[in-house]
């Protein structure tokens, strides 16, 4: 937590130092090689995680891991890098392939130590990477005044600091096995493979809108658009750590008899969690963003209300992409994945004409919001949770009217942040309950 909330403080930080444009440029980077890992490593850090978790073969799952992420690094160096270029990417060609090497090996390392149960030194590991990328950024964009080249940089150095961390503390050179179990790497690639498409589609339903902005209205255009992201994070981010323990526990639940069970009351509680989180944000979203960004960006709270939907939107798909996960069932994924992605490419060419920065979110949320509901039926056949439909279409229909005063500045926008909050905490007034009798019973055991 303390490191995703370091990161997510240091928007301020760079949008001092950054132009929209050197930030444009800059979420380009780092989201093409985010686009071409799990394509050029067949997706093996899922596999990684996922069979670690059970196996007794670990020695294999690890090296497997570990050779495939450094030889789709080679065949990006050698076949990737030069189309690239061709492409208009020049010299940010090679910073790619040096983050491609270095986030799928760090990435392996990471989800193979998470899988074996080592918690703790994970979360260790996570806060000495955020620790030394902040310290980079001082050193390198503060003080030697490198702008892009040193945020790159800053991002590798905390890459490989952080695996040696890993590396040393878990002892990793343990699981190094000479040998090939080609059962293993087949049962592991089988498992990944479809996730490699799947991967991309996902990465369409969530980038798709960045390229897209840099073609019809330019790189400028983009900075704004990946700061107008950053505030929804706050969502995204605080579900992603439940969603690392959900994915565990998922796993251990898989023949439970009380499975429909569990997965309900974990999936509406979340649910309400989000939703309250969601309103109050969006009530405060002009405050957050005049502490977070500099002056030039403070227009970007516009552009933030329909992605902060389209991340419970996104939440609901990961929560429910788990059964995939759990079942090695890959295929539902590719699929449900491949549909959103192709509802947010039509979209985005339709909104960002009408609506430019803002349409780019609206088609987002609503890409998402249709993949979740897809997978929700899609996972039927492997768990029946009784979703609580009347409050989530209420509370939805409710956070959308909120998001859209925002977004176009409609008159009285206090009183609708007032209504707003009102109904989703009545709505989901059992969630407030929970809560606070956890906090009474911790009183009381005090």
């Amino acid at each position: 937590m303390s490191s995703s909330l370091i990161s997510f403080l240091l928007v301020r930080f760079y949008t001092e130092l950054l132009s929209a444009e050197q930030y444009g440029t800059i979420d380009l980077i780092t989201t093409t090689a985010s686009m071409l890992i799990p394509f050029f490593t067949i997706a093996i850090v899922e596999a990684v995680l996922r069979f670690s978790i059970d196996s007794v073969n670990r020695e294999h799952i690890f090296t497997a891991g570990i050779v495939i992420s450094i030889a789709g690094s080679i065949v990006y160096l050698v076949i990737g890098s030069p189309v690239l270029i061709r492409l208009g990417y020049g010299e940010y060609s090679y910073w790619i392939a040096a983050l491609i090497f270095l986030q799928s090996t760090g990435s392996v390392v990471s989800q193979f130590v998470r899988g074996v149960g080592r918690i703790s030194v994970f979360a260790i590991y996570g806060v000495i990477k955020t620790a030394v990328l902040v310290l980079c950024n001082i050193v390198l964009l503060l003080g030697l005044g490198w702008r892009i080249e040193g945020y790159l940089l800053s991002i590798l150095i905390s890459e490989v600091i952080s695996a040696v961390f890993l590396v040393i503390k878990a002892k990793l050179w343990k699981y190094i096995s000479q040998q090939f179990d080609l059962i293993t790497i087949k049962s592991m690639v089988k498992y990944s493979l479809p996730l490699v498409p799947s991967s991309l589609s996902l990465w369409l339903l969530s980038a798709t809108d960045k390229f897209m902005l840099v073609k019809m209205i330019g790189m400028n255009a983009n900075g704004l658009y990946a700061v107008a992201h950053k505030i929804p994070t706050l969502i995204s981010t605080v579900n992603e750590f439940f969603l690392r323990a959900w994915q565990l526990s998922a796993v251990e639940e898989a023949n439970s008899q009380s499975k429909d069970r569990f997965y309900t009351d974990i999936f509406n509680a979340m649910a309400s969690f989000l939703f309250i989180g969601a309103s109050i944000i969006l009530m405060m979203l002009k405050s957050i963003t005049q502490i977070l960004v500099s002056e030039n960006y403070t227009e970007v709270w516009r552009y933030s209300p329909y992605l902060v939907l389209a991340m419970i939107a996104s939440s609901f798909a990961n929560f429910l992409g788990t059964n995939y996960t759990v079942t090695k069932r890959t295929k539902g994924a590719l699929t449900t994945s491949i549909i959103g992605a192709g509802i947010n490419v039509a979209l985005n060419f339709v909104f960002i004409r009408l609506m430019g920065i803002i349409g780019a979110g609206l088609a987002t949320m609503i890409s998402y919001t249709v993949t979740a509901l897809i997978r929700g039926i899609d996972t039927r056949r492997d768990v029946k949770i009784q979703y609580a439909y009347a409050s989530m279409f209420i509370s939805v229909l409710v956070l959308l009217v909120q998001a859209t005063a925002i977004s176009f500045s409609w008159k009285y926008e206090r009183i609708f942040h007032a209504v707003s909050i009102l109904c989703i905490c009545i709505l989901n007034r059992k969630v407030l309950v929970l809560i606070k009798s956890a906090f009474m019973h911790k009183r009381a055991c005090k």
